[in-house]
């Protein structure tokens, strides 16, 4: 083989990394990965739920910064958890439970179950800071009340199921032994 053709040829391992069939989706991320990007899923839907309902919503689709402004900073920790986080288990643990308690707070003291079902079933809000503010749709319906509390619920739930999911993960890692005490 003349030196020209050895330059252009990639190293074999190099090769083999391309041609190598990508792990299939349901293998690249854990269960604990797979329930947080639930959890993503069920905070967009209740975030979309703030913006309609109006009572509890906040910057940038009003001029007020509120707790709902803050809570939007759960999608770029999001994105840094899955870029950043993968190897930092326990860091993991920590922020999602730390959502989790926030969430819980928010939603007993800020935010009860009654106020998100009570503005979509009567169609305006009886929040003090809102009382008698109609929602975005501009409609009175039991049902999207119903699905409002719903979906928070459920979001509570995921959060965690996925904080337990986590901390298995980060335990079981903790547990398996590091290549050197092979």
């Amino acid at each position: 083989m003349n030196r020209s053709a050895a330059a252009t040829q990639p190293a074999a391992p190099l090769r083999e990394r391309f041609t190598q069939p990508a792990a299939p989706l349901r293998e690249r991320f854990t269960p604990g990965e797979w329930m947080l990007l639930g959890v993503v899923a069920l905070a967009f839907l209740h975030h979309i739920d703030h913006v309609l309902r109006a009572d509890n919503s906040g910057w940038p689709f009003t001029p007020d910064l509120t707790p709902f402004t803050i809570s939007l900073l759960v999608y770029p920790i999001f994105v840094l958890d899955f870029l950043l986080l993968r190897d930092r288990p326990r860091v993991r643990v920590g922020l999602v439970a730390i959502l989790f308690v926030a969430l819980q707070v928010t939603h007993a003291i800020v935010e009860p179950p009654a106020d998100q079902y009570g503005t979509w079933a009567n169609g305006t809000s009886s929040v003090a800071h809102a009382v008698g503010q109609p929602n975005l749709l501009d409609t009175a319906s039991p049902v999207l009340g119903a699905l409002s509390v719903a979906v928070s619920s459920l979001l509570s739930l995921t959060v965690l199921a996925a904080l337990v999911l986590l901390a298995r993960e980060a335990r079981a890692n903790q547990l398996q032994p590091t290549a050197s005490e092979r």
